[in-house]
């Protein structure tokens, strides 16, 4: 099992957009992509002003899986290029849990 996380960027321009298209778009993408979400989250502690972050989990079977939903998911690359320049960026993290409890 891999944990896949997105952490995102957001301009507070076009936060609520934002966050309605990861919720609207990118989780229907990953789950018809097999991959299983488990929250989408505000992330606390400091930041640039005027920006806020925000992470989503995922869980894939393999590491496969989540590179290939990642290579080909057009709705992370859509959300971004909607938001304008600059006002939407993201990095992805693989997860390999150690312990689940």
């Amino acid at each position: 099992m891999i944990i896949y996380n997105i952490t995102f960027f957001v301009d507070n321009s076009v936060a609520a957009d934002a966050i309605e298209a990861i919720i609207s778009k990118i989780v229907p993408a990953a789950e018809r992509a097999g991959l299983k979400p488990y929250f989408v989250a505000e992330v606390g502690g400091e930041c640039e002003p005027g920006i806020t972050r925000y992470a989503m989990h995922l869980q894939a079977r393999s590491m496969e899986q989540a590179q290939a939903w990642t290579e080909s998911c057009d709705e992370l690359a859509a959300l971004v290029n909607e938001a304008g320049s600059g006002k939407i960026m993201f990095f992805g993290s693989f997860l390999h849990p150690l312990a689940i409890f």
